[in-house]
């Protein structure tokens, strides 16, 4: 049996009660961290749970057989980061496991998906398709651009994760994300960047350096946020109710979208 149970927004502290006694009797725990950055008290992790943990790397999790292999005859408990099945990693081990015959179950916990939908106070059913935004490198990443282009023309809001490479200690920061979007909208020349536009920042929910913020975007390019992870929201047609939780939550009285 595999068991991947999930850590929640921040340390281990999110966990369910469920997720914490099973992985206590599990014959054998296993941490992944690598797909979303969060920090861990190892030595607390393990004295709450009364075992071993062992660290996964991105191999260990995307070859498989070392896990799968445990899981045939022993109680396996996979934890996360967030929740276990928002990672496409994740689905793929459940996939494999299932094709070798080894019995799966999944505990939920929250994520950076659905926290910041709650913590912006927009609709969660007026959100469109979400994406990634990446560390800058030689190409510009226009499909994100188009991901955009296409919430924004049904009026929904876009979520993006701003990317963070857990193992090369890199990150893409608020200043850089924004100065990409405003370079393909210079680009492509849609209307779909701008300036003088309200974005919503929201960085390391739960933690203590956990931050949100709202402004336009020259405004916000040159502010910090330190926390990980880092989402970043940009609106698309308000509702009045929305409008009225923007004034609520981070005192904007007219965000411009």
């Amino acid at each position: 049996m595999l068991t991947l149970i999930g850590l929640g927004l921040h340390g281990f502290e999110g966990i369910s009660l469920r997720g914490l006694e099973t992985a206590r009797r599990a014959d054998k725990i296993f941490l992944e961290v690598y797909t979303s950055p969060t920090i861990i008290d190892m030595n607390k992790l393990q004295n709450k749970l009364g075992k071993s943990v062992s660290i996964l790397r991105r191999e260990d999790i995307e070859e498989k057989d070392t896990l799968l292999s445990e899981a045939e005859g022993k109680e396996i408990a996979l934890i996360c980061p967030g929740d276990p099945l928002i990672a496409t990693t994740h689905i793929n081990l459940v996939i494999e496991a299932r094709k070798k015959g080894v019995e799966t179950r999944v505990l939920h916990a929250a994520s950076i998906y659905t926290a910041a939908i709650g913590e912006s106070g927009l609709h969660i059913y007026k959100f469109g398709r979400m994406a990634t935004l990446p560390i800058p490198s030689d190409f510009l990443p226009f499909s994100v651009y188009e991901c955009i282009e296409e919430n924004k023309k049904r009026g929904l809001h876009t979520i993006l994760l701003l990317e963070c490479d857990v193992e090369r200690e890199e990150r893409l920061s608020v200043g850089e994300a924004l100065k990409t979007l405003l370079r393909m909208e210079a680009e492509r020349k849609g209307n779909i960047i701008n300036k003088k536009q309200t974005i919503i920042i929201l960085s390391g929910l739960e933690s203590a350096e956990g931050f949100k913020d709202a402004g336009i975007m020259e405004d916000i390019m040159y502010k910090e946020f330190p926390a990980l992870p880092t989402a970043m929201i940009i609106p698309g047609r308000l509702h009045f109710t929305e409008r009225a939780a923007f004034e609520s939550f981070f005192h904007l009285k007219n965000p411009c979208t």
